[in-house]
């Protein structure tokens, strides 16, 4: 099964260093591994193919990870309900967001890096048809599954 992770970890290599030594140790398949950096911060999206029993062992040990700030699970969806959607853009040039937002109104960019993108769609009107047709990139559609800072207690009521 296909996941998405989203991470915010301190602006550190030594952090990158160590998620990276962390997928490795754990046997995640990545698909996918885009990181930016920020003011005081370094994000990092990844999707994987993992087991949800694997999933939900890494969520706890990297939300326990020094360095690492905030974690989100987002599981593959296929059907209308999925919330958010990963586009793999072969032309990171191109406005993507933008048509994005004028052919699903309300749409909302999460994350953006080296062609890659996290949109939060809205459910209510949402076609998949209107998705296949930017452009013809690909998209996986996901549900966030579970999010939490470090050190707070998970929300998993997603």
């Amino acid at each position: 099964m296909q996941w998405l992770i989203f991470l915010e970890l301190e602006n550190d290599p030594i952090a990158f260093c160590r998620l990276t030594d962390i997928f490795r140790r754990k046997g995640l398949k990545l698909v996918s591994l885009v990181a930016t950096s920020g003011p005081g911060n370094l994000a990092v999206m990844t999707v994987v193919e993992s087991t949800e029993f694997l999933i939900d062992h890494m969520f706890h040990f990297l939300r326990r990870t020094p360095g690492i700030r905030q974690v989100s699970y987002y599981r593959h969806e296929k059907g209308r309900e999925a919330g958010f959607v990963f586009v793999s853009a072969r032309d990171p040039a191109d406005d993507l967001v933008g048509t994005l937002q004028h052919t699903v109104p309300g749409a909302k960019l999460v994350f953006a890096g080296g062609g890659d993108f996290l949109f939060e769609i809205p459910t209510r009107g949402r076609t998949d048809e209107a998705l296949r047709g930017i452009s013809g990139e690909n998209f996986l559609s996901f549900t966030r599954v579970k999010t939490g800072r470090a050190g707070e207690k998970a929300d998993t009521s997603c």
